[in-house]
């Protein structure tokens, strides 16, 4: 006899009021489901021995008839059976992260870590490229404690001159009591006692006083406390944006905008300088997808009221847009053509790279492996055509279906057929059936 055992981890989620305040699994029409319900028996059992941590490979020990309190020896070797390495009853499997630690201490137990990046840019390459850009005269920086370690690096560039720099960072909590802990974090990342402007990271309601979440009372008591100077929102959905802006309770509002934007999103730029509110543009160069620079500054720059935020990792990009402090870029007949082409190209659905469809189930990277087939052609091909770039593009053979990532779109994108389409243009590159640059 065959089993098929079936985890519905995280499956509760939490009510969404565009839902009619149902949790997605409440929402969803689930007819197998219900019918294996109806022929089966339900009960429920406690996967999680008294005195031990909850967890997922605790309760799935248990799921599957090992009790933990004898075989549980954390992840780690359950991690290397599941990539196939062999394991001894004598092994023992280490499960780790790779760290940078500061020298200057006389001993270890006082060093700190500086930096944890893998193929991100290293804590101490960022912190030159941000001094850089300071000393070229650009003076506000955006990040997030969700933007990997991209808050500690900016602790790091600007520690001993925060007054001269503004900073922005953002909080996803849900409760008053994440928010306070995701603020101290921020504080002591970015290794300050206070932050220009905070905002709330992309929430699917416009957080108001009276929701009932608390979430902007807190914002109000820590600009009280000195925490925060000023409050924003960002966002990439409409309706939040226009709640927002119309709410009168937000000094910015942060939402995707280039030369690819709808007069939807024109309108919201207009909508922001009529209520004195800053407009700050993410997404300026769509995800990548853009690669004329003078083009994007030249589109931002026609609205007064727009700060837009050029995302940069290599010290030839931010010399790029530094030269531009000097000698901005003006709309022409030009740049004008590169600007239609683009819409041209860019045209109908395609996948923006923001992420908030993430994490896939299969491990799918969605945010590039659903705009393949545009990064092959507006980027060098050889960097799309590496096996590591193979191997993510063939997890999508992997797909579930499940539609998590669609649901998740702020976009309202079918991002299972994007996938699927972005595949088959990606293997007919492979086998040269289809020419790119």
């Amino acid at each position: 006899m065959k089993y098929i055992v079936v985890l519905g981890d995280g499956m509760a989620d939490q009510p969404i009021p565009e839902l009619g305040d149902k949790t997605p699994l409440e929402y969803a029409k689930t007819p197998m489901m219900d019918s294996l319900a109806q022929l089966g028996e339900i009960g429920m059992v406690h996967t999680i021995p008294d005195g031990m941590k909850p967890g997922s490979d605790t309760a799935n020990l248990s799921v599957l008839g090992y009790n933990p309190r004898k075989y549980y020896s954390g992840r780690s070797p359950l991690e290397a059976l599941s990539i196939g390495a062999p394991m001894k009853d004598t092994d023992i499997a280490l499960r780790c992260n790779l760290v940078t630690l500061s020298e200057d201490e006389d001993t270890y137990e006082e060093r700190t870590i500086i930096d944890h990046s893998s193929d991100e840019i290293s804590t101490e390459d960022a912190a030159a490229l941000a001094r850089k850009a300071y000393d070229a005269g650009i003076t506000f920086f955006d990040t997030a404690r969700f933007y990997t370690d991209s808050e500690e690096k900016l602790g790091v560039a600007f520690e001993g001159m925060r007054e001269k720099v503004y900073i922005a960072t953002k909080t996803a909590a849900s409760t008053p009591e994440e928010f306070w802990s995701q603020l101290q974090t921020s504080l002591t990342n970015l290794k300050t006692d206070y932050i220009d402007l905070y905002q709330f990271h992309n929430p699917a309601v416009c957080p108001k006083p009276g929701d009932g979440s608390g979430l902007y009372e807190a914002m109000l008591e820590a600009k009280a406390q000195g925490k925060i100077r000023h409050i924003g929102i960002t966002n990439h959905r409409l309706a939040v944006a226009r709640e927002a802006i119309e709410s009168g309770l937000y000094e910015t509002l942060q939402f995707p905008f280039c030369y690819l934007a709808t007069e939807k999103d024109i309108e919201l730029v207009a909508a922001c300088k009529k209520a004195n509110m800053g407009f700050i543009a993410m997404k300026a160069l769509s995800g990548g997808l853009i690669t004329n620079s003078a083009a994007a500054y030249a589109f931002e720059a026609q609205y007064d009221n727009v700060l837009p935020i050029w995302g940069v990792q290599k010290e030839s990009e931010l010399d790029e847009f530094i030269s531009y402090i000097d000698n901005p870029p003006v709309m022409n007949e030009e740049l004008q053509a590169v600007i239609v082409h683009d819409r041209e190209q860019l045209s109908g659905d395609f996948c923006r790279g923001c992420g908030y469809c993430m994490p896939c189930p299969v491990g799918i990277e969605i945010n590039n492996c659903a705009r393949m087939s545009l990064l092959l052609r507006r980027s060098p091909s050889e960097l799309q055509l590496t096996e590591e770039v193979q191997g993510k593009m063939k997890k999508i053979e992997n797909c579930l279906h499940c539609n998590q990532c669609k649901s998740k779109c702020p976009y309202g994108l079918d991002t299972p057929a994007l996938l699927a389409k972005n595949y088959e243009d990606y293997k007919k590159v492979l086998a040269g059936e289809v020419k790119v640059n």
